[in-house]
């Protein structure tokens, strides 16, 4: 069987047991974030995701797609009761649980952004594997902008056998780029800091990746209207 590592290594370019790497990669001296704490941080938080889940006998997963500020944590809280008791990843969410973002976040939000992304996604990427291995139901939020993904909502649906549905919020690009804007100079949304550069790159490749998932996927667009994004 194809390993979800294996697909997520292709994104990231690391594995979660080569973390030292990634701090030496993104210069996180040992003396403000050691890696043996960290380590041990990161085991703590995957656990305590997985605490309450169990195996299901048909597992759903949830895909909520859309650019950065289309309103997907939104969606999800609209859906709060038909998500009940769904483990719910978020590489954002993650990220703003790790000790080092938050002490940065006083200093600085771009820089705890610079210094944590890629550690979170490394991190929801394992949680990933080790929720669909328990077959527990989870809501996935994430742009589903890299065209690994394909192949790794490939692998959860037909090897893991979970039904996949993905929900692809709508947002023009001019409503995601003022709202990230407003929120990088307000702070909102706890300070996390979301380059604008970002929006116009992740519009692009998913209206490229869209065409790709309707041809193997459920696809559900989904209107601004249909719920009331923050």
């Amino acid at each position: 069987m194809l390993e979800i590592n294996d697909v997520v290594y292709s994104v990231t370019g690391y594995q979660y047991n080569e973390m030292a790497k990634v701090f030496t990669h993104l210069a996180i001296d040992e003396l403000d974030w050691s890696h043996a704490q960290a380590q041990a941080e990161f085991e703590t938080l995957i656990t305590a995701k997985l605490a309450n889940q169990s195996r299901q006998i048909s597992p759903v997963f949830e895909v909520v797609s859309g650019i950065p500020f289309s309103g997907k944590s939104s969606f999800i809280k609209s859906k709060k009761r038909e998500f009940e008791g769904y483990l719910f990843i978020s590489f954002d969410a993650l990220m703003k649980e790790l000790s080092f973002y938050q002490r940065l976040m006083e200093l600085d939000s771009k820089l705890a952004f610079n210094k944590c992304e890629l550690v979170a996604r490394i991190i929801g990427y394992e949680l990933l594997q080790r929720a669909v291995d328990l077959g527990c139901h989870i809501v996935f939020e994430h742009s589903s902008t890299p065209k690994q993904h394909l192949a790794l909502y490939e692998v959860i649906e037909k090897e893991y056998g979970y039904k996949l549905v993905i929900n692809y919020i709508q947002c023009p690009l001019a409503l995601a780029k003022q709202r990230a804007e407003q929120n990088n100079s307000s702070l909102r949304d706890g300070g996390r800091y979301t380059p604008v550069t970002y929006i116009d790159e992740r519009f692009h490749a998913l209206q490229a990746m869209m065409g790709h998932y309707k041809q193997h996927f459920l696809v559900k667009e989904v209107e601004q209207s249909e719920f009331a994004p923050h």
